[in-house]
């Protein structure tokens, strides 16, 4: 004879506490899935730009560490970067799956030049830098500028229009600071991007070249050459822009070091909430370094090895609030507000 099985009201709760533990358990075997679905990458340049061979070479080394999850590229080049960040910060889900790809000094400038809601530090967190890209001053190899010093006489007696990726620059702030150190006059000239401002120097719609030099040797089929590094102690790309000598040793100036380092970012709230995930990201980002194949891919475009360096979340943080430092001093020249 059967009987009919009549749960107490113990075992009931003991049943939903039971549920409930499971419930959790699931909750953090999702967590510890992490990544289940593809990324979406923020670039805040244009496509073709030193920021997009350098994230589309990364990538495909990373996404094996990562389960194997896609990468999809949305570029916003739109007023110095400040588009493609009020997008990430504003628009974009706070989920570890949405990241930022930018170029730490240009960007960090704009910050202070234009003042968008967003904060930086707090609200997003550089955490790998992917290149050092030394910045300074290039000209045609056919010109009459041999050397730097030839461009300051020039300056001296004439305005020079001077080719820039953007106004909120190291390679900017670089001119300005060389006009400020030596009565040199300048127009800096903005011309949304690496390959547009190295154009017009090639067909003479401006006079010089500044800002990030890594590719600069070989663009043109080497029509150009580097005058001079905005650099304190080290060329690091010696061999390939013909011993360019060190601003400060050519003119006896005393600029800080100015380079830009493209890299990745999270929202910090995500990376607060999700300690273990951010760490992922980053262990597995830095271990991209060592991947032959990241070598490979990035010898098949203009970007030289050299120049691709691994800067841990401490390094980029330091290097933007620098950056953020010396922007505020320059703020009236970069916003023409006096």
């Amino acid at each position: 004879m059967s009987h009919a099985f009549t749960p107490s009201r113990r075992q009931v709760v003991a049943g939903i506490a039971l549920f409930a533990i499971g419930g959790r358990f699931s909750s953090a075997s999702a967590q510890s899935a992490y990544p289940s679905r593809g990324f979406k990458v923020i670039v805040p340049t244009g496509q073709g730009g030193g920021a997009d061979v350098l994230v589309r070479s990364f990538t495909p080394s990373w996404s094996p560490m990562l389960n194997n999850q896609p990468f999809e590229f949305e570029y916003q080049p739109a007023a110095g970067g400040q588009v493609a960040y009020e997008l990430f910060m504003n628009k974009r889900d706070r989920d570890g799956y949405n990241l930022l790809f930018g170029n730490m000094g240009p960007e960090i400038i704009m910050y202070v030049t234009q003042s968008p809601s967003y904060k930086f530090p707090g609200d997003f967190i550089y955490f790998c830098g992917v290149d050092i890209d030394d910045c300074g001053i290039f000209a045609r190899k056919d010109s009459k500028f041999k050397t730097v010093g030839d461009v300051i006489t020039e300056a001296k007696r004439r305005t020079l229009n001077v080719s820039v990726t953007r106004i909120p620059h190291p390679g900017s702030i670089g001119m300005l600071t060389l006009a400020e150190q030596t009565g040199a006059k300048f127009n800096l000239i903005p011309y949304g991007g690496g390959n547009p401002a190295v154009t017009a120097v090639m067909n003479g719609e401006a006079d010089i070249g500044a800002g990030g030099i890594s590719g600069v040797p070989n663009e043109a089929g080497g029509a150009l050459r580097v005058l001079t590094v905005f650099n304190r102690k080290f060329n690091q790309l010696a061999h390939v822009n013909e011993n360019a000598p060190l601003v400060n040793q050519a003119l006896g100036t005393n600029l800080p070091d100015l380079y830009t380092s493209r890299a990745f970012a999270v929202h910090a709230d995500w990376a607060a909430a999700n300690p273990e995930s951010f760490r992922l990201l980053k262990e597995t980002a830095a271990k991209v370094f060592s991947v032959p194949r990241f070598k490979q891919d990035i010898s098949r475009t203009p970007q030289p090895w050299d120049a691709v360096k691994y800067l841990d979340q401490d390094t980029c943080m330091e290097y933007a609030k620098g950056i953020l430092e010396v922007a505020e001093r320059f703020k009236p020249q970069l916003t023409a507000k006096k």
